[in-house]
């Protein structure tokens, strides 16, 4: 018996294995600009020497220690001689595919545990035919980084204290590692802590290790993000301050309070919402406390304004335990009703993890891979980037790993409170032509329009921007020519259309750029 079933979820771990390393590869689109510009952008910054810190590692809200570690495997491949950009990009997506596989097999043993091994493999069922994991496993993300490890503690926590007492420090220690790597994972923490809290027969103990804990969390905290940020830095409550009291994230955008339930939540889940709800019948405490702490994120994420599908990652180890009782409570009234179920989920989901994997939003990555060729053609000194789209559309110098002079619309909250206030990526849209005129006045000779900035006035040797935008700008950019053209996808936006192009200028290899000026602008923190 014990064979049958160690064999069993030998099973389930390799599948599960096999689909995380089977997304590092097939997943070649881009999502979100902060799985490159909060996590390889710093570590290559940290490595390398050169990279850009955008507004939030120079305010200090982002915690180094993801990065650092990235940063560490950086250095390894540097002193092995293997630093290739295609290296660089693809061991953190390993490193993090590895680390969501570990919660997975984490998840599949404590469902077993609670409900059986018919949980345990409905539990892996749903892990495995998950396209939203399968999208977000094995992307540099935080989110993806405090779900797993919100889905590795939970084999440790006291489910039913009544038959194991006390406080477990495991689940607590990773819990502590999670919130500093992203202060927000402490939201999934509060409701399971206070849950023990109330049922724990040592109230006194868990109190102790709760605090010891928690200090060390901070100086290990305190001590990493003053190494990063140069001086005595508390990322957390910087985070506190700028993101939560201060408002900055509704700058990037702001939704009504049921957009997780009317749009976040069915992307997520999609059809897995079946067998969670089943999950939920005839509930014990395991149950309760699942869909208690699926309840409270959601709903405190949906008082925040600014909200992003991503944000609620962390509710998926909940739901892939509640989706494991499920099955089980199917497969009790019908056999076939939960053969169908399976067959559902890989239907529905495969489609979408094949589409949104190989096809939407791939231009970011392959753009930045045509420019980086294009850029290869001549020495580094005489080349410059110039980015006309919304910022952080694309990777910069951890997917480049080329030291070349860039610039990009900036998009900067107001942290001064200024008036009136719009960022240059916003101001560029208003008037694209106005724009490029005055940062490079060589556009138009002897026009009245004041200069405001630009390399000495004079366009730089390569231009990155959507199709849309270049046929508006083409009499402008006369002096280049298209020399890269990819496809982003099938719907264009207001601001992004459905190709990406590079814009090369003829004989830029031999135009002498001042390499003093070209150091200062990479080396400076700016991309201007």
């Amino acid at each position: 018996m014990f064979q049958q079933k160690f064999g069993n979820m030998r099973k389930w771990q390799l599948l599960l294995l096999f689909v995380r390393l089977v997304s590092v590869i097939v997943v070649q689109t881009s999502f979100v600009a902060d799985e490159y510009w909060q996590s390889l952008e710093i570590a290559h910054f940290i490595c390398f020497g050169y990279g850009y810190k955008t507004w939030e590692w120079k305010e200090g809200i982002r915690s180094y220690l993801f990065p650092m570690m990235i940063a560490a495997i950086y250095k390894i491949l540097q002193l092995l001689g293997l630093d290739y950009k295609h290296v660089l990009v693809i061991i953190p997506r390993l490193l993090v595919a590895l680390l969501t596989w570990a919660g997975d097999v984490s998840l599949v043993e404590t469902a077993g545990r609670l409900w059986g091994p018919r949980a345990s493999s409905g539990t892996a069922w749903s892990l495995a035919t998950s396209w939203c994991l399968f999208y977000c496993g094995s992307r540099t993300l935080a989110n993806t980084v405090e779900m797993a490890l919100l889905a590795v503690a939970l084999r440790w926590y006291p489910w039913r204290p009544e038959t194991k007492g006390g406080a477990s420090s495991l689940y607590l220690s990773v819990g502590a590692l999670a919130t500093a790597v992203r202060p927000t994972a402490a939201l999934a923490w509060l409701p399971l802590w206070v849950a023990e809290m109330a049922s724990s027969p040592r109230r006194r103990q868990l109190l102790l290790i709760t605090a010891l804990i928690g200090v060390s969390a901070v100086g290990g905290c305190l001590l990493v993000d003053s190494l990063g940020h140069g001086s005595p830095l508390l990322s957390p409550l910087a985070f506190l301050r700028h993101n939560v009291l201060g408002g900055v994230a509704s700058h990037y955008g702001t939704s009504p309070w049921r957009a997780h339930l009317t749009a976040s939540l069915p992307t997520l889940l999609g059809v897995q919402a079946v067998p969670v709800l089943l999950g939920v019948r005839r509930p014990g405490r395991p149950e309760t406390l699942c869909l208690g702490a699926v309840l409270w994120l959601v709903a405190v994420y949906s008082a925040l304004p600014h909200k992003e599908f991503r944000f609620l990652l962390s509710i998926w180890p909940f739901c892939a335990l509640l989706a494991g009782k499920g099955f089980v409570q199917l497969s009790r009234m019908s056999e076939r009703w939960c053969s169908a179920l399976k067959v559902l989920l890989v239907v529905t989901n495969l489609p979408a993890a094949l589409y949104l994997g190989l096809v939407h939003q791939r231009g970011p990555l392959d753009v930045t891979a045509v420019l980086a060729a294009r850029l290869a053609e001549g020495p580094a000194h005489a080349a410059s980037v110039l980015y006309l789209m919304p910022c952080h559309s694309t990777p910069l110098y951890s997917h480049l790993h080329v030291n070349v002079a860039t610039r990009f619309l900036t998009c900067e909250p107001n942290l001064e409170g200024v008036a009136d206030y719009t960022d240059e990526a916003d101001r560029f849209y208003q008037d694209p032509e106005l724009w490029l005129r005055r940062e490079y006045p060589s556009l138009s000779a002897g026009s009245s329009v004041p200069r405001t900035g630009g390399p000495a006035g004079r366009l730089p040797s390569h231009v990155v921007l959507f199709d849309g935008l270049w046929r508006r700008l083409e009499p402008l950019l006369r002096s280049h020519a298209v020399c890269g053209d990819v496809f982003h996808a099938h719907v264009s936006e207001e601001r992004r259309g459905g190709r990406m192009l590079v814009l090369c200028r003829e004989g830029w290899e031999t135009d002498g750029v001042d390499r003093k000026r070209g150091e200062e602008t990479r080396h400076g923190g700016s991309a201007r």
